[in-house]
């Protein structure tokens, strides 16, 4: 069915990469014992490999009072290992909500669409897919390279025992045969599972708000439709046997946004203050990075840097993004109400109308722990607070300086 094969496109990477990780909340397949083992292994990876080590080495180089050292640490995988994590565990465990969710969107395509309406679903299903890919590729080409590059320098180097691909501490000798190409090999996987299920949580959701989208303007389209045929008094009839399925599928709609609040709403808060302090340390690191280097800093390294800052920080940009479109298109169906004449309409319509106005006047919203919600204003204010954050850290260090000399 083309419908069918649509939502196949919309849906195809992501479902993909939670396949491959045993966290794809399949409508029709039941969980198995193969995925729960490979989610663990995900997870375990991740913390063995990435997480723990990183944080015991940030312990170390703080006990030693190198903070730029700590920042750095910090920065480069322990954040980034805590949001990955945290968004991986929490999908995990809701996996009956996304399910449902999963369930909703694939009976929407399974559903008779005019021609117009499948235009609207198409366009935002594609720009889903686009979201998704974009957000995998600059997650992997931050941390493919590296893993390249490390594994490459100790072939070439064969029998001499360099830097790992992370900044870690072991409780056991690593420049030793098997324990560092064990170790390399760990890491490897970690950051890429880190990178992955992080970029694909995010398009997994940027695809449900857009899909919500899609049906929002198919909403628009059908109201717009029903009070234009409300005009000819032989329609008056079918306009109250219309209005209903219209408040109904405004409801479900509205059921379906609160259902991803209210499930993951202390998880976006976790990844904004996560991404905000990571932001801060980064911003911090790049200025140090540049000004401070006696002999500079390579294009290479100096490239690799701001592509990770950019990555990183778009993942909240995805979000502001689609939940702004959302916000927009759930507050359209009061604009298509009131530019369409309604004051022209029987009284008994327009008493019906109004009160959908007043059901749907306040636009939806997705918030982070039902303390802000997301948007492209919010986005500026975190961006424009990193900057003044990074100003602090930067005098700090300027006075911190001046008191040592």
């Amino acid at each position: 069915m083309p419908d069918q094969a649509d939502y196949s496109f919309a849906i195809g990477p992501c479902r993909t990469g939670l396949r491959i990780f045993g966290s794809w909340p399949d409508p029709i397949i039941p969980l198995t014992q193969l995925d729960i083992f490979r989610s663990i292994i995900v997870s375990l990876t991740i913390l063995i490999f990435g997480f723990i080590p990183q944080l015991s080495m940030a312990i170390i180089v703080a006990n030693a009072r190198d903070w730029n050292g700590v920042i750095e640490i910090l920065t480069t995988a322990t954040v980034p290992f805590v949001v990955s994590l945290t968004k991986f565990n929490v999908s995990c465990y809701q996996r009956n909500v996304l399910k449902t969710l999963t369930t909703m969107m694939k009976d929407d395509w399974n559903d008779y669409h005019l021609d117009a309406d499948l235009k609207f679903m198409q366009e935002n299903a594609g720009l889903g897919r686009k979201i998704s890919q974009i957000c995998l590729f600059l997650a992997l080409s931050v941390v493919i390279p590296h893993c390249l590059l490390t594994t490459v320098i100790y072939f070439v180097n064969w029998g001499e025992y360099g830097d790992l691909c992370l900044i870690s501490y072991f409780p056991f000798e690593t420049n030793r045969r098997p324990n560092y190409e064990i170790i390399l090999v760990g890491q490897c996987f970690s950051l890429i599972f880190g990178a992955s299920t992080h970029a694909i949580i995010d398009g997994f959701f940027s695809i449900l708000v857009l899909h919500i989208c899609s049906q929002f303007k198919i909403l628009q389209r059908q109201l717009s439709q029903l009070i234009e045929n409300c005009r000819d008094a032989q329609h008056e009839k079918s306009f109250f046997e219309m209005l209903p399925k219209i408040i109904d599928r405004h409801d479900q709609l509205n059921r379906f946004v609160s259902l991803i609040d209210d499930s993951f709403n202390l998880m976006f808060l976790a990844q904004i203050m996560a991404t905000a302090t990571s932001l801060c340390f980064q911003g911090y690191q790049l200025v140090m990075v540049t000004s401070a280097s006696e002999n500079g800093i390579s294009v290479l390294e100096l490239t690799q840097l701001v592509f990770f800052i950019g990555s990183y920080s778009s993942s909240l940009f995805v979000y502001c993004y689609v939940v702004e479109k959302l916000n927009y298109e759930s507050y359209q169906l009061v604009n298509t109400i009131f530019s369409s004449g309604w004051y022209d309409l029987p009284s008994s319509v327009t008493k019906n109308l109004m009160l959908l106005m007043c059901r749907a006047q306040k636009p939806l919203e997705v918030t982070a722990g039902k303390f802000c919600y997301f948007s492209l204003e919010f986005y500026c204010r975190i961006l424009k607070s990193t900057g003044g954050y990074i100003s602090m850290l930067l005098a700090v260090r300027d006075r911190l300086a001046e008191e040592n000399q």
